[in-house]
Parts: C-alpha cells; structure tokens; sequence
C-alpha cells in the first residue's frame, strides 16, 4: 500500500507555514525571524503532506556523526495519524546520508506520546534538561567562587577543546557564532589555564536566553551571567538558560529566584543501518 503522505524540501515561502506549526512546539520562544529561517532552518527542514496540505515538519542539524533533531511537529488536527512516524522515518533517512550514525532530541518531559513515539524509533533518556527564566535582580544573590575567574570571549581556535570538555557536538559553537548577535563567552581559571572545563555560554539577545549555559561547578554560574548582563536588552528583566545535564546548577538557580518554564528529557539512539531497516 502506497502512503498517504508526501515529503517535500522547505522553500522560503514557507515561513508563514512554519510560524502556524512553530505554535504546536509549546515554548515561550519568539518565532524566528524570516532571514533566520531562510538561512539557518530551511536549508535542513521539510514538511509532510497529505492531500497536497502539509500536516507537519521536521527541522534538523548535523554535527559530525551526531544529529540533532530540533523540531518535529504534527498538526493538531491529525495527530495518531501516523505523521509522527513519517517525520521520523524522513529524518533517518536524511541523517543516515549526512553520514550520521546517532541522533538526539530534547522532549517535554510530559509528552507521553512523543516519548513513546521516541522510544519505537530505538532512542532513550539519556539525561534530564531544566528551563528556568532568572531574573537579573537574583544574580547577586548566587554564591560566588571561591577564587577568581574571568570571563571572556571564546576564540574559535578553542572551540575544539571546549566542545569535548563539555561534551557539545563538534561545530556546535562555530554554528552559534554565524547566528546574528549571538555571543559566545568561555570562563577561565587562571590558576588552571590549561583546563578548558569551567564554563561556556552561548547567548542569544533576541531571545534573550542561553543554550548552551555549563559550568564545571554551580558557583561559578555567577560569574558568566554578570558577564552576559551587559549583552542583555534592556528591556529584558531575566534571561533564560536552558541547563543540561546539572541538577545541582539548576537546583541552585531555582532556589534563588528563578521561574522553571519546563522540564525536558535528551533522548539520544543509534541510528539503523540500511541493512537493519531491510524487510
């Protein structure tokens, strides 16, 4: 039986199309803009169709042999309809001929049917995400280091030791940096110079928010963000960090001030060799 569904490659015209769905996510984020789209997300986005109307998108990204899947979205109206499972099987597809052998996504903690969707496609939990908005005003109330640390700019020659230091995917900072505005600050131990692992944030204005925001230790989450501060727009009374992998941090943050937006989970598998997906 031939399938209901048809796949297409994203054009630019199809922002409009993309801020309809961009809703379905359930996130506070603003929708991106068109230039971003065009030159950011459509270039590895495409939509599924029924009946010449699209009823979903996914939008990905590659870095090395990791895929990242970024969104994957159904129309309400047509859920357990089997779009998920098209989207899914499309991104195999396109990441297996990026060269990818695993892929990664974050979920709502409390999507139960994304989840389960997840799990028959062979990924699994591999750590928990917390959300949290901190409102600038609580910044001075985080426990400072016990020593000194600076803050600066990262340097692209060091992006490689501190994409393995904090386990990012390699390219991860580079793709922040061609994204407009976005600044991307590193912390450093000048009693340890040679350790790349003590903090990393990439900071979006437009947003304004953090993604990704890693400390070694939670006191040292201090200082970064009074380095962010004055990047933030003024307008602006919190700033959003999205914390992987760091109860402690994100316990930290919470009890002094800050608002939890959502809990999500990094779900993470091997992608299926062709042979493993042949009848």
């Amino acid at each position: 039986m031939s399938s209901p569904f048809s796949i297409r490659v994203a054009r630019d015209d199809d922002h409009a199309r993309f801020t309809r769905f961009f809703a379905e996510l359930g996130v506070h984020d603003p929708v991106p803009g068109f230039e971003r789209w065009k030159s950011a997300m459509a270039p590895t986005t495409f939509f599924v169709e029924r009946d010449g109307r699209a009823v979903g998108y996914a939008w990905y990204e590659v870095f090395g042999r990791d895929g990242y899947v970024r969104h994957v979205v159904v129309d309400a109206e047509v859920r357990r309809a089997g779009v998920g499972r098209a989207l899914m099987h499309e991104l195999e597809t396109r990441l297996r001929a990026a060269g990818c052998d695993r892929w990664r996504l974050n979920v709502k903690r409390d999507n139960a049917a994304a989840i389960g969707l997840y799990r028959a496609f062979g990924m699994d939990v591999e750590h928990p995400t917390t959300v949290v908005r901190v409102p600038w005003s609580s910044v001075a109330t985080l426990p400072r280091a016990a020593y000194t640390i600076e803050a600066r700019e990262a340097e692209s020659r060091e992006d490689r030791a501190l994409e393995a230091s904090f386990d990012l995917p390699s390219g991860r900072l580079a793709s922040s940096r061609a994204t407009s505005n976005v600044r991307v600050l590193r912390l450093v131990d000048h009693h340890d110079a040679a350790n790349p692992k003590v903090g990393i944030a990439c900071f979006d204005p437009a947003f304004p928010g953090c993604f990704p925001f890693k400390v070694a230790r939670p006191e040292f989450a201090h200082t970064l963000l009074v380095a962010l501060a004055p990047f933030a727009p003024p307008d602006k009374t919190w700033i959003q960090l999205v914390v992987e992998d760091d109860v402690p941090l994100a316990k930290l943050l919470l009890a002094r001030g800050a608002e939890l937006v959502f809990e999500i989970l990094h779900f993470s598998g091997a992608l299926p060799t062709d042979e493993a997906l042949s009848p």
